[in-house]
């Protein structure tokens, strides 16, 4: 349960900062040296500084927060909520990455693999509205099976979106009125324009309804 409280100012223009595959593993010490260690004393202060001549902020993320290891998913999220703007945690939005599913023997399906990545992170599909923008997170990681190892390994995988996924974009985007009127930003883990990519097809006469669109 949570409580929605009214922004305090027009957020009509706002600017997004935009991360990916940060792949954070700390199931082994030197991996922490390599990779945690790095983000918190160059990259995060970096973006601090950065975003700090900017008004208006949120951050959009689009995947592998972790490396197989989703059981240490919540690292991710502590590291995230030190993206500070006037000492304050900016809103991060996330989608979901081939390397933030489990490899658990025991998942059979993308909804058991996701489910630590659920926990931390919430939903997979979701979207929301922020001045006249339509912001659109989708999962397009499909589960195939277990690579050897077990868990910590990666989940083998195809890429685009099930016809279930499919069903609730088209539903989300119907239920957007003035859509010429609107930017659409559709967010998600892996490169869209390529044949492989399930539903491609289906996908971009979606984007074509609104008045500007843009992938992230």
């Amino acid at each position: 349960d949570f409580v929605l409280t009214p922004r305090a100012k027009n957020w009509n223009e706002f600017s997004i900062l935009a991360t990916s595959d940060v792949h954070f593993y700390t199931r082994k010490p030197q991996f922490k040296q390599l990779e945690q260690k790095p983000y918190e004393e160059k990259v995060l202060p970096d973006i601090n500084s950065y975003i700090s001549e900017y008004d208006n902020v949120i951050a959009i993320n689009t995947g592998d927060n972790i490396s197989n290891w989703t059981k240490e998913m919540s690292v991710a999220r502590v590291e995230f909520a030190k993206i500070k703007k006037d000492g304050v945690t900016v809103p991060m939005f996330n989608a979901i990455g081939n390397h933030d599913f489990s490899n658990d023997p025991s998942c059979n399906s993308t909804y058991e693999c996701s489910q630590n990545y659920f926990d931390v992170f919430g939903p997979t599909e979701y979207s929301l509205n922020i001045g006249k923008a339509h912001i659109v997170f989708l999962n397009n990681i499909i589960y195939t099976g277990h690579q050897d190892g077990g868990y910590g390994q990666s989940m083998v995988c195809e890429y685009g979106v099930t016809d279930e996924v499919y069903a609730w974009l088209q539903a989300d985007l119907d239920a957007v009125t003035d859509k010429q009127d609107k930017m659409l930003i559709m967010c998600m883990h892996a490169p869209i324009f390529n044949n492989q990519f399930l539903n491609y097809d289906k996908i971009r006469p979606l984007l074509r309804k609104f008045g500007e669109s843009h992938i992230i």
